[in-house]
């Protein structure tokens, strides 16, 4: 199966700092790859890379074997990769219709009329669940539904690979749980999905493999299995208690 996104040998250097050091995997098509680690690991940062926001300072990145290195950012939207950002930050000015019909407007290399993009952002808004609140500014929402507005944003660019930061931070299990399923789904329609989260359940429940980075260096890649026993990972970052609760998880499944 060929990958649709290769990250080949990825550094990033920020000054004198490392911020990644040849970090390498791939992404197949429609999967749910997870990306974890602790704080400071490199894993937003990876996600800027792949979408030009952070600069290369060695391997590439390719995306249907394409070289995205050098490219602008809005030249990588155009190549079907949207992504969410870890600090929601919506138009205050603008509906929660206008702030989705902005994705689909610089989203395509023809730009779409405004019918056309106001067609997209309500069917993304209908894919998110906040189609009741088309109309609503974004201080009237929840945090829960700002965070499902900049998903609705990024899924208005129609893209075929999305990359999603911490969309699940801060949301309590009930709010979790909806965009868990969504993520699922979105996989289940074709989508391509890296998952950058620290929300554990969510990432063994919903991610076909999972990479973990550690200090800007890849430590780890496998099925969420292989992960929650590697002695490396949870050493670094699972910690002993969720690894025995995972073996008790499995051991009730198979009583």
């Amino acid at each position: 199966m060929t990958d649709v996104l290769t990250i080949d040998n990825v550094s990033v250097n920020f000054g004198g700092v490392k911020a990644l050091s040849d970090v390498s995997f791939g992404l197949r098509p429609a999967e749910v790859l997870g990306l974890i680690g602790p704080n400071g690991a490199g894993k937003t940062t990876l996600l800027n890379t792949i979408s030009g926001i952070a600069p290369l300072a060695g391997g590439d990145v390719r995306a249907d074997g394409v070289s995205l290195a050098g490219m602008r950012p809005f030249r990588i939207t155009r190549r079907g990769i949207a992504r969410t950002f870890q600090i929601v930050r919506p138009f205050a000015h603008l509906t929660v219709a206008e702030n989705a019909a902005v994705g689909a407007t610089f989203a395509s290399h023809a730009r779409p009329s405004r019918e056309e993009a106001v067609a997209r952002a309500f069917e993304a808004l209908a894919q998110v669940g906040l189609t009741a609140k088309a109309d609503a500014l974004p201080h009237q929402l929840t945090l829960s539904e700002r965070k499902r507005l900049e998903l609705a944003r990024a899924l208005a660019m129609k893209p075929r690979i999305l990359l999603l930061d911490e969309v699940m931070a801060g949301l309590n299990l009930a709010e979790v749980e909806p965009i868990i399923e969504l993520v699922r789904g979105l996989a289940r329609s074709g989508l391509s999905i890296i998952l950058v989260e620290h929300v554990m359940k969510a990432v063994m429940s919903t991610c076909d493999r999972i990479v973990v980075l550690q200090f800007g260096r890849k430590i780890a890649e496998g099925t969420p299995e292989q992960i929650a026993s590697d002695r490396n990972v949870i050493e670094a970052y699972l910690g002993q208690r969720f690894a025995e609760r995972r073996a008790r998880e499995a051991a009730g499944r198979t009583a």
